[in-house]
């Protein structure tokens, strides 16, 4: 009996770890995957993925196998324009931008819906891959999972024709609109000046988002010397615990905060992404005193500077024969004034 159950048991095992190699080979072997796009089989350049427990597949390919209008919008973000809606999207991120032509929407002030998608747009290697869902939520295709992990892709008509003209017409002939617009030109211009505003911002949003995720479970040392850090102390250490667009939501001695920054890249700025005290033999009471942001007789340039970050300006100060090097930070009357004798800091003065 114990013969027989360690059999099964190893049926077991080896069953799991093939299953376990077949979904993994999606991403390191290349795809198992049977892509079916509108009865054809789908002959691709770049194989599906999977990453984020989704199944990928490369953009243009797809969607043009599917006949879907895609264009690449000047400030990055990519967008589809369908029969009955506007679909904007960024190349990695999960925030879509959509307008529907409904009755509400025409007569009204356009109104343009943003959501998130359970899993992002990707993209590797130069490929922008969409997720599978994409299809199914945003361009109403039908999705059939088969045997031999064949996946069926059934678009609709994407033709757009005269469908915006005539549903434009339509509704608004017949209506008392809110907006008044004086042909049905303006009003797609209109439209399409509002989607770009909408679609740029979240671009840009998704990218900063797309930075974040990479400081994400790692240490990170507040700089005081290059932001405003209200309640925290200089190179306090903290992690990031989520993020919306360029507003991030850090954990810390104190609990949770929240910070907004101007550009992405000024993370890079405000923070330490490494801890700056790794590889130094300093003395826990230089440490402290960096911390505390003071400055003490005897530390060298790289302690000032990490304590009261870059001078304003730099020049060589004579003294008795002496030539010490002059740190100046600030403007006067609120300037204050190092002065280094063979590399060590000699005075401190306001």
């Amino acid at each position: 009996m114990k013969r027989f159950k360690w059999i099964l048991a190893m049926i077991f095992t080896i069953s799991l770890l093939i299953t376990m190699t077949n979904e993994s080979m999606a991403e390191e072997d290349g795809t198992p995957y049977q892509i079916i796009v509108n009865g054809e089989t789908f002959q691709y350049d770049y194989p599906p993925i999977v990453e984020n427990n989704a199944i990928y597949v490369p953009m243009w390919g797809v969607l043009g196998k599917l006949q879907v209008p895609v264009q690449k919008r000047g400030s990055g973000y990519y967008q589809i324009a369908l029969p009955d809606r506007l679909v904007a999207f960024p190349p990695r991120g999960n925030i879509i931008n959509r307008f529907d032509f409904t009755k509400e929407n025409i007569t009204g002030k356009d109104v343009i819906h943003r959501s998130r998608m359970e899993v992002p747009v990707l993209t590797k290697n130069d490929v922008i891959y969409i997720p599978i869902i994409f299809l199914q939520k945003y361009l109403a295709a039908d999705i059939g999972w088969g045997e031999d992990r064949t996946i069926t892709i059934t678009g609709k008509s994407y033709e757009l024709n005269e469908s915006w003209k005539n549903t434009y017409e339509n509704i608004y002939k017949k209506t008392t609109p809110e907006v008044k617009y004086k042909s049905y030109e303006d009003y797609k211009n209109q439209l399409q000046v509002d989607m770009d505003h909408f679609a740029q911002k979240d671009h840009i949003a998704s990218e900063a988002e797309f930075l974040f995720s990479s400081y994400k479970d790692i240490p990170l040392y507040i700089n005081k010397n290059a932001a405003e850090w209200d309640g925290l102390n200089h190179l306090e250490e903290v992690y990031i615990v989520g993020y919306d667009g360029l507003k991030v939501t850090f954990s810390g001695q104190a609990g949770e905060f929240s910070h907004i920054f101007k550009v992405a890249g000024d993370i890079k700025k405000e923070l330490y992404t490494t801890n700056p005290f790794a590889g130094k033999n300093w003395s826990t009471s230089a440490k402290d005193a960096i911390k505390n942001q003071q400055i003490e007789n005897g530390m060298d340039e790289d302690m000032v500077l990490l304590s009261w970050g870059r001078p304003t300006d730099i020049s060589v100060y004579h003294s008795n024969k002496l030539i010490y090097l002059h740190w100046t930070y600030g403007k006067s009357p609120d300037s204050r004034h190092i002065f280094y004798y063979n590399g060590k800091v000699a005075t401190v003065s306001n």
